[in-house]
């Protein structure tokens, strides 16, 4: 039995050896870089990168939350007709009183950019529409950017294909290619409208790819400009690498990288499981029960009745059986009285009468110690007449 055990901790330290070298020499550790999304407010403003790009390019940008009475406040206290207006939506239409407003301050001199969204009731005003086609994301992948001339720079951008505006009315300048139309400029009155199939060139993902941030610049620069206000509204969609990505659970993070390790240390279970379930040789007999004896368990109940203060009922029937056995050994000395019969037994052992008469008589005992002599008076003196009467 003791060599099968010598003979499994070898296999198991033997199979620990070959796996601890297996992973030395098919695993090094290196360093890699993990994409984690945006941080801090790039989090939660999907056109942050846009706005610093045209600061830093010197044009004074102002970014604000559309909500109910943002319209008013811009339009009315914070741009002047010679700023520009960037209106992003997600979903949200304007009202009446609203478009109104918008169109009022463009066609007194704003410039005013906006983002097509299906549906759009300000768009039908200049009776646009904006169609979807039905590209899946590795079409839109291999169509290369829109590329056209502006300005005599010839520039690339990567509108989605996805999207095509179609208008009524002529613009005087439009950016199409042979998939659709991505953005329609007009002149308004003394102002300027520009409308966009989709603004996902100048999100926080693709600002920097190809001309986009350019194309921004030119777009704002249509004229001179003293200031550009970006209004978007509170849920407009943020990037996917922006989304708040979930923390993997623990055995997921362990699987990803160190799936070697949780095989190792199954297997291992596994041998350890197996080496355990083994059993060589037969049981073992129960050892038998020790037995007590007699003398423990009255040991034990007289240390039960003392600690319950009931050592009076011990000691008065330990008297009984004495004056019993006086009474069949010595018949004339039950009758006598209780100093003349510790006379008589203090004759026939070797205790005095007085500690007899004590035994015999005392009902107040209140130590231990003379309780337990008590006790061994009456019982030697219970074997002396059990000696006579044989």
């Amino acid at each position: 039995m003791k060599h099968s055990h010598i003979i499994i901790s070898f296999i198991i330290i033997s199979i620990l050896v070959l796996i601890v070298s297996w992973f030395y020499n098919n695993f090094k550790y290196v360093s890699e870089t993990v994409e984690v999304g945006y941080q801090g407010e790039a989090r939660e403003n999907p056109i942050l990168a846009a706005e610093r790009f045209l600061e830093r390019m010197g044009t004074h940008v102002r970014s604000y939350i559309l909500n109910d009475d943002m319209i008013w406040d811009v339009l009315e206290h914070l741009l002047i007709l010679e700023d520009t207006l960037i209106l992003l939506r997600n979903g949200l239409h304007l009202t009446e009183d609203q478009q109104s407003s918008l169109l009022r301050w463009t066609q007194a001199g704003g410039h005013l950019i906006i983002a097509a969204q299906p549906n759009d009731a300000l768009l039908k005003k200049f009776r646009i529409t904006l169609s979807k086609k039905n590209f899946n994301a590795n079409q839109i992948d291999q169509i290369s950017p829109i590329a056209f001339n502006w300005q005599g720079y010839p520039l690339q951008v990567t509108f989605n294909p996805n999207y095509d505006l179609q208008s009524f009315y002529t613009p005087y300048r439009k950016i199409s290619d042979k998939f659709g139309t991505y953005a329609i400029f007009y002149h308004f009155s003394q102002g300027y409208i520009t409308i966009l199939s989709d603004w996902a060139f100048i999100k926080n993902n693709q600002i920097g790819e190809y001309d986009n941030a350019q194309f921004l610049w030119h777009l704002v620069n249509l004229r001179s400009t003293r200031q550009v206000a970006l209004l978007r509204n509170q849920n407009l969609e943020t990037d996917s690498t922006d989304s708040k990505t979930e923390m993997p659970s623990l055995w997921q993070l362990l699987w990803t990288n160190m799936s070697a390790i949780v095989i190792s240390a199954i297997l291992l279970l596994l041998f350890w499981l197996w080496a355990i379930s083994r059993r060589f040789g037969c049981l073992l007999p129960d050892p038998p029960r020790a037995r007590r004896r007699l003398l423990e368990h009255i040991e034990a109940s007289g240390q039960f009745l003392w600690r319950q203060e009931q050592a009076v009922i011990l000691l008065t029937t330990t008297r009984k059986v004495l004056l019993k056995r006086i009474e069949s050994v010595y018949p004339d000395w039950i009758r006598l009285s209780p100093r003349k019969l510790s006379q008589k037994l203090a004759q026939i052992s070797d205790f005095s009468a007085a500690d007899i008469e004590t035994a015999l008589q005392e009902t107040t005992i209140k130590t231990e110690i003379a309780f337990t002599r008590a006790i061994q008076v009456l019982t030697q003196i219970g074997k002396i007449l059990i000696t006579k009467k044989n």
